[in-house]
């Protein structure tokens, strides 16, 4: 999360200010890592946002992203991944899961 940090706060990891006006906000920062990622890559229609139809991929984060002093960012951590709907990483889980075969979407089969 240390990108996202650099772009909301425009600091570098001295602390020095560069380029302040270049600063967005949280919330344009978890666009450009999420749906402006998906979007770039053209897979705008699979990723980037929890969605009916769409693969489940995402994080359960250890803090409030929005929230938490803009400080925290620097060391915010994921305490679950999951990557098509199924959870790959837990934190304090000893042995990591395995993506198995098929991709489950979010909302009901068509």
């Amino acid at each position: 999360f240390l990108t996202m940090y650099t772009a909301i706060t425009r600091r570098t990891e001295s602390g020095r200010i560069v380029s302040a006006g270049e600063a967005v906000s949280r919330e344009e920062a978890l666009r450009m890592m999420t749906s402006m990622a998906a979007r770039f890559s053209f897979d705008e229609k699979n990723r980037g946002s929890i969605e009916t139809g769409k693969l489940g991929d995402f994080v359960v984060l250890d803090d409030h992203f929005l929230t938490c002093p803009p400080e925290r960012l620097r060391t915010i951590r994921a305490d679950m991944t999951i990557i098509g709907g199924r959870v790959v990483f837990e934190r304090g889980s000893e042995v990591p899961r395995f993506l198995g075969s098929g991709v489950p979407r979010f909302g009901l089969p068509n």
